[in-house]
């Protein structure tokens, strides 16, 4: 099987409410995700619901792990996790 990886770099996956934050909602990430869930979904791929299922019976040949950016505060440094998992 054939694996790629796609980072998003443009935001923060996940939103905060941080009073004090600059990063509060972002939607920049949302609408880059759009973007590249579409063009992933015009090619064939469908997405993984990661946390609950796995490629196992699938008979997937190909699989892209999508990575974003989760900000944690201004306390810790931001780190990359994976977003979600798309396969064809």
């Amino acid at each position: 099987m054939r694996t790629r990886t796609i980072t998003i770099r443009k935001g923060w996956a996940n939103d905060t409410d941080y009073m004090f934050s600059e990063n509060v909602r972002s939607t920049a990430f949302k609408e880059a995700y759009k973007i590249v869930a579409a063009k992933l979904r015009a090619d064939g791929y469908k997405e993984l619901n990661y946390l609950f299922d796995k490629l196992k019976g699938k008979n997937a040949t190909e699989k892209i792990i999508i990575k974003a950016w989760y900000w944690r505060g201004s306390w810790a440094s931001p780190d990359k996790q994976t977003y979600t998992v798309w396969y064809k």
